[in-house]
């Protein structure tokens, strides 16, 4: 083989390799949030009726609109999500939720 088809032989195993990690940093990551907080929350294109319905079987769907899903998933269902392999953005909740009360806010 000439040097030319090597580098690009080379250059296609790294553009392999770089993207097969993201969905498993992903589930990792969801992983890792549901530990921690016990839940985790993602957003996801809403699928047809049929995939619709069995996500609901089997999962708690909390949102859907504008063509999307909102799903909470909990240590119960994280992995049969997974497991279907559908492509999806996880929902980063930094804000503290708690109850203000009036003496709150002096």
């Amino acid at each position: 083989m000439n040097k030319r088809s090597i580098v690009i032989l080379f250059l296609l195993q790294l553009i392999a390799f770089g993207a097969y990690p993201q969905k498993t940093d992903n589930d990792n990551r969801l992983r890792a949030i549901i530990n921690t907080y016990g839940q985790g929350t993602i957003i996801m294109a809403r699928p047809g009726v049929r995939e619709t319905d069995l996500l609901s079987k089997n999962v708690s769907i909390s949102s859907a609109r504008d063509n999307k899903l909102e799903i909470v998933l909990s240590p119960l269902t994280i992995e049969w999500f997974i497991t279907q392999q559908y492509k999806y953005d996880i929902v980063e909740d930094d804000e503290i939720k708690g109850i203000v009360t009036a003496s709150d806010t002096r």
